[in-house]
């Protein structure tokens, strides 16, 4: 007799388990287009990578493969400059004001405060940045500044 009951314990709970295994499966397939990056995160995270990041060699993962194919093309010591002013100039409290996503291509205008670096000071600039999708993924291609007009 405990024998029985065991063995429908034991049967009982790998139902129970894989019940639980499909829900999450389910639960999970469910949620993923919930869970995925936007452009302006992705751009976001992009910026924040940038912020720490010692080389151009770690955003590669994060910059669209013609971008990253340009970058390499440059002689090292002549990238690290172009990497140190590109630090520099980073965008600071980043404001997206508008999103148009067409296919793969994603423009993002945004307003920051950006470093102008022959006077040494912030100034409020308009940009507009491009992401493309890659693989499901959103990556930084372009972005380009200048002044409020």
């Amino acid at each position: 007799m405990m024998r029985k009951k065991i063995i429908s314990s034991l049967e009982a709970q790998g139902m129970a388990s894989k019940f639980t295994i499909a829900l999450l499966t389910l639960l999970t397939l469910l949620t993923c287009p919930l869970l995925a990056e936007t452009p302006e995160q992705a751009y976001r995270n992009f910026s924040a990578a940038a912020k720490t990041a010692q080389s151009f060699e770690n955003l590669y993962p994060m910059v669209v493969a013609s971008r990253v194919e340009k970058m390499k093309a440059v002689p090292q010591e002549k990238r690290e400059r172009m990497f140190q002013m590109m630090k520099v100039m980073l965008p600071q409290n980043l404001e997206v004001l508008d999103t148009t996503v067409k296919d793969d291509l994603a423009i993002l205008k945004c307003q920051a405060d950006v470093m102008n670096p022959f006077v040494q000071k912030l100034e409020t600039k308009m940009g507009n940045v491009k992401m493309r999708k890659v693989g499901g993924e959103w990556k930084y291609d372009h972005a380009n500044w200048k002044d409020p007009r």
